[in-house]
């Protein structure tokens, strides 16, 4: 359980220059071994992923693709491809209503929702413009409850990487534009004193141009998807689904491995 709570609570940390406040660096961040800084300027990435839990498992999602999976001596290793790969991860119209519905985390029937929507009513490139928007409405960067509601957001101007996400899919939803959130980490070149580690991180994918986007409004503009690795995609239904749950109760003796 000690866990589950540590690095969830470190999924409301921010990539740059957050407050740290009183936690070990070491709770919410994962060492990269094998580090070249070729990682940096590649479109794609491959990692390993090494856990001691028989039941260790990575989603494949819109950048990342899961090469191959094994359990020897009690380790499992993941090898898996990030980045810029256009994996084909649920593109079937028949699945989009799911990511357009609303939940009491999202708040689509809310009044201030309502009006933050009509702003974007004349966008010409709407997936920046939401990131930039919530990026700079949340103005005080700071650690927050993680999971608090899209109305309490607005409300608080205050958050994290989980609020970032969770007002982005709001908007993104309310817009009509199939949204949905992910939990993982992303690779930092410096975090906390720490230099190229990856941290604890949440996120979300739009569904525009018939694929999946990635959407980041904690680093709004330039991505590198090859720098994210998914852990479990997000209901944002409750604030800890069971997915969720399972991929963090598994992160035992957690290591990555960098490969190419």
């Amino acid at each position: 359980m000690k866990n589950i709570f540590i690095i969830y609570t470190a999924l409301t940390l921010l990539l740059l220059n957050w407050p740290l406040h009183s936690l070990e660096n070491a709770f919410y961040t994962v060492t990269l071994t094998n580090f070249s800084g070729k990682v940096y300027s590649q479109d794609t990435s491959r990692y390993r992923i090494i856990s001691n839990d028989s039941e260790f498992t990575l989603p494949e999602t819109s950048t990342q693709r899961i090469l191959k999976s094994s359990f020897e001596n009690s380790i499992c290793q993941v090898t898996l491809e990030s980045g810029n790969i256009r994996n084909i991860v649920d593109e079937k119209k028949e699945t989009y209503a799911k990511f357009l519905s609303n939940s009491r985390l999202l708040n689509l029937d809310d009044p201030e929702i309502k009006k933050i929507k009509s702003g974007f009513r004349n966008s010409k490139d709407i997936i920046n413009d939401v990131e930039q928007f919530v990026y700079k409405y949340i103005n005080d960067k700071s650690i927050g409850i993680p999971l608090m509601s899209a109305s309490d957001i607005i409300k608080n101007k205050s958050g994290d990487c989980t609020e970032h996400t969770v007002l982005a899919v709001s908007i993104l939803r309310s817009l009509e534009i199939p949204a949905r959130a992910l939990v993982g980490m992303i690779l930092s070149a410096e975090f906390g004193g720490i230099k190229n580690v990856f941290v604890y991180h949440m996120w979300a994918e739009a569904f525009v141009a018939d694929r999946w986007i990635l959407v980041d409004a904690a680093n709004p503009g330039v991505k590198h998807a090859n720098r994210y690795i998914a852990f479990a995609y997000h209901h944002l239904q409750t604030e800890m689904p069971l997915a969720y749950l399972k991929a963090v109760s598994s992160m035992k003796n957690f290591s990555v491995e960098y490969l190419e």
